[in-house]
């Protein structure tokens, strides 16, 4: 479906209105609610206005289509292209957290090294059955205040910020329709928490569909957070073939160590070893991925 004929001008009300028709004959909700959602923010900016009566019915209509009718949005191919070890009851547990719209904060805690990102992008790349293209992974490694937070959402969603309201105001009333995901990766990162925390506040109680996913190394604190805390991967208590081969942890280890040394596999020589160093890391991902980078430099009895 091609974008609207409004590059001419954008607050032309019935060209956004034939869009809207056509979105929901085509099944393009997201789509059409995104586009409505720049509209109306750039009416209010401009002019003061707000969309007319038949304009906002239409909107309404596309809140009211089940999100199921939406064309189905390819999955992207991951940007780390490696394969992605155990955390089955997490992925489970956080996709039946995300599609509940009353749970709208989700925090993933745990140490540096335990894989809090990649589940995260997991979780977000199956929650696209229900959020279509509305969700977004938002990487805070750069924010270092409540600006810059909000910056790096309205850049991830899209927006573009500009105009006399506020950045924030301006993100909650382009999110203020439909259902939205936005993955808040490192949020430990921001240096204001205080700001930080009223801006992610302030997202939730000005929206009505925004969930957010978040992160971080401890929990935020707030009373509308559900919190998952993450350890280690799985990994044998004693050096046991069968059981080594099962674990998540152990079989990280043997993937990246054969991309640096061709041919390494578990066996019985090296089963001992492996659940040894699986035991020292803790099974935290990152702690076996250095690990196992060693790999081409052991020698035979070593590996």
């Amino acid at each position: 479906m091609a974008g609207p004929p409004l590059a001419a001008d954008p607050l032309a009300e019935e060209a956004v209105r034939a869009y809207l028709r056509c979105a929901a004959r085509a099944g393009q909700r997201d789509r059409g609610l995104r586009v409505f959602g720049r509209f109306r923010l750039g009416l209010r900016q401009e002019m003061g206005l707000e969309p007319e009566a038949a304009t906002v019915r239409l909107h309404a209509a596309l809140l009211e289509a089940s999100p199921t009718a939406v064309a189905p949005v390819p999955r992207p191919r991951r940007a780390s292209g490696t394969p992605f070890f155990g955390r089955e009851e997490e992925l489970e547990s956080l996709g039946a957290h995300l599609a509940r719209p009353d749970h709208r904060l989700l925090t993933l805690s745990g140490p540096g090294g335990a894989g809090k990102t990649r589940l995260a992008r997991e979780a977000l790349e199956g929650a696209r059955e229900t959020f279509g293209a509305a969700a977004h992974f938002v990487p805070l490694e750069a924010a270092d205040s409540a600006a810059a937070l909000v910056s790096a959402m309205a850049a991830a969603t899209g927006l573009k910020l500009g105009g006399a309201q506020p950045p924030l105001g301006q993100l909650l009333a382009f999110l203020g329709s439909g259902r939205h995901l936005l993955v808040l990766d490192n949020f430990e990162q921001p240096g204001v928490r205080e700001e930080t925390l009223a801006a992610v506040l302030a997202l939730l109680e000005g929206t009505g569909g925004v969930t957010l996913l978040v992160t971080s190394r401890r929990r935020l604190g707030l009373q509308a957070e559900w919190v998952m805390a993450l350890g280690g991967l799985a990994y044998p208590g004693h050096p046991d073939l069968a059981a080594a081969a099962r674990s998540s942890a152990v079989r990280l280890f043997v993937e990246r160590a054969g991309r640096v040394r061709p041919g390494f596999a578990l066996g019985g020589g090296n089963v001992a070893s492996l659940v040894e160093i699986c035991q020292l890391c803790g099974g935290l991902p990152l702690a076996l991925e250095l690990s196992a980078a060693w790999a081409g430099s052991l020698s035979a009895p070593e590996s």
